[in-house]
């Protein structure tokens, strides 16, 4: 079913450090063909998940393992609706 990666960039304003997801069918490594990407912001063991494109549904459970791996225990994110709403959204992993 693909497969899904992280990319960490070191930051240097000292406010967390920034990354990129990306996940596809043919997805296994750096540099494959990919569906869809989300980048990540980390501040200690949480992670804001945003500018998300693609549908992540599929790799939910294996971005859950991959972000516990990493030592993230809480995301948060919001979701925006087609009616303008938006939802904060997050938990613990």
């Amino acid at each position: 079913m693909g497969g899904i990666t992280l990319q960490w960039r070191v930051s240097i304003d000292g406010q967390g450090v920034q990354g990129t997801i990306r996940f596809g069918a043919a997805h296994e490594k750096f540099g494959d063909p990919y569906e869809g990407c989300l980048s990540i912001m980390r501040q200690g063991d949480t992670a804001e998940l945003y500018a998300a494109t693609g549908d992540v549904r599929p790799y939910a459970g294996r971005l859950r393992r991959l972000l516990r791996a990493e030592g993230i225990g809480r995301v948060q994110w919001e979701r925006h609706r087609a009616n303008g709403a938006v939802h904060n959204v997050g938990g613990t992993l």
